[in-house]
């Protein structure tokens, strides 16, 4: 049957499971161990981005972008600038990080 002959096929096979890059589960954790993430402003608890600071979002985005904020919102939301020139309104500081310097 054919799942037979695959299994067969598989077992002759030489490569080690600790040897596959992106066919692992574990490959989310071990990436920081080769790839560290370079260090980055942080906000503390109680401070806000300013007028000008230099950002990156990912709330209109699928990946952070980078962006400007305009102007902190009354609510606790950010008005971002982005480099492509589009604007948001309304941005959740969960949604914000310094760009790296």
């Amino acid at each position: 049957s054919f799942f037979l002959r695959k299994k067969k096929i598989h077992a002759q096979t030489k490569i080690k499971a600790e040897k596959l890059l992106f066919h692992d589960w574990t490959f989310e954790r071990r990436i920081k161990k080769f790839k560290p993430e370079p260090p980055r402003k942080i906000l503390n608890k109680g401070e806000r981005y300013a007028p000008g600071d230099l950002v990156e979002s990912y709330a209109h985005f699928p990946t952070w972008y980078p962006a400007t904020v305009r102007r902190a919102n009354a609510n606790g939301s950010y008005a971002l600038e982005f480099d492509n020139g589009e604007c948001a309104e309304a941005v959740a500081p969960k949604c914000i990080r310094y760009r790296i310097s």
